[in-house]
């Protein structure tokens, strides 16, 4: 009994005392969200403590489930290797400022970052005196080609309004709004139907729902609205309609707008 504690005891203070000595990141640094083709460069810094015990130091970057790095950096053989999928994608001129020979090449600046390199980004540091990793996701995000929010009429007292974006990705968050003539507060439109179409690299999403005249306020116009937003962002999209229940006509409010901010 003894024995066997004495035995854990040597296991944690080995562990322990280990593990203040080994290689450990201790920060990464990768952007959560980004508008596609809207900066020039993005750098990617894995930030991690070592000592000159850390022989062999090995720095591999991955992108998603890939079990092939992106970018691998030894800089005892002064070598860097760059995976076919971010050739000509990543400068290799860009080092960290300041840097050591441990530290130098440890980052990624990708130039020009676009949708399809969206995705879960892990960095991994490996020395004959350790091992950690860290994984962070960054998403390229394309606003919508077009937004289009219209309404055909079914029958003489009901309506089906679609909404729709092209071109988007991700998928977006689609909400509709029902304001009644005269009311200051919308209501949540929740009985809807949502089709998604994947592309190549994009998404096509389309929205629709149906009205029933009868359910209306007679006093006016009924405005409906369709917002589209990334959650995360400052991305956001607006279109408005005013619907005149038994009206054959249609009467649109062109608040169809870009709403993109700094983050």
């Amino acid at each position: 009994m003894c024995d066997g504690m004495s035995a854990f005891l040597r296991l944690v203070i080995f562990v322990a005392f280990n593990g203040l000595q080994a290689l450990q990141i201790t920060q990464l640094s990768v952007p959560r969200w980004i508008e596609n083709g809207t900066q020039e460069s993005v750098t990617l810094d894995c930030v991690y403590n070592f000592t000159y015990e850390d022989d062999h130091l090995v720095v591999k970057w991955f992108h998603n489930d890939d079990p092939k790095p992106i970018y691998q950096w030894i800089p005892e053989l002064g070598s860097r290797l760059v995976s076919e999928k971010l050739q000509g994608r990543i400068d290799m001129n860009s080092s960290t400022t300041p840097s050591t020979n441990f530290t130098q090449y440890r980052s990624l600046r990708i130039l020009k970052p676009t949708s399809q390199l969206s995705g879960k980004y892990s960095c991994h540091v490996t020395s004959f005196n350790g091992l950690d990793t860290a994984e962070k996701e960054m998403t390229v995000y394309a606003p919508a080609k077009f937004l289009r929010f219209n309404y055909t009429k079914t029958t003489s007292d009901k309506a089906k309004f679609g909404c729709e974006v092209d071109q988007v990705y991700p998928i977006p968050d689609i909400d509709v709004f029902q304001t009644s003539p005269g009311a200051s507060e919308h209501t949540v439109i929740t009985d809807k139907e949502t089709e998604v179409f994947h592309q190549e690299y994009s998404y096509k999403v389309s929205v629709t729902y149906e009205v029933d005249d009868s359910e209306l306020s007679p006093d006016g116009a009924t405005r409906f609205d369709c917002f589209v937003s990334f959650p995360g962002t400052n991305y956001q999209r607006l279109s408005s309609i005013n619907y005149y229940p038994e009206c054959q006509s249609i009467l649109e409010i062109d608040q169809s707008r870009n709403i993109i901010t700094d983050i």
